[in-house]
């Protein structure tokens, strides 16, 4: 599984990693990103921005028998 964490080269926020194992099943994460931008007050109504989440999944026969600090299996993504 792996820990959520900021890349700042992208600009990009990761959620942990988490296991769905039924149908519509829901997962809870409890986490907060911040993100913050900085624009001059006169170009505000010009200024467009992007927000965009997707979900990166992986098929459960991709999960490798190995396992983190924390017992949790290792997710091998192909």
């Amino acid at each position: 599984m792996t820990y959520a964490h900021i890349n700042d080269e992208t600009a990009s926020y990761y959620s942990r990693s988490f296991l769905i194992r039924f149908c519509e099943e829901e997962i809870e994460l409890n986490e907060i990103c911040h993100f913050q931008a900085e624009i001059e007050a006169h170009n505000f109504t010009s200024t467009t921005f992007h927000f965009v989440i997707e979900l990166i999944h992986s098929t459960y026969s991709n999960i490798g028998n190995k396992a983190d600090k924390n017992g949790e299996p290792v997710f091998i993504m192909k």
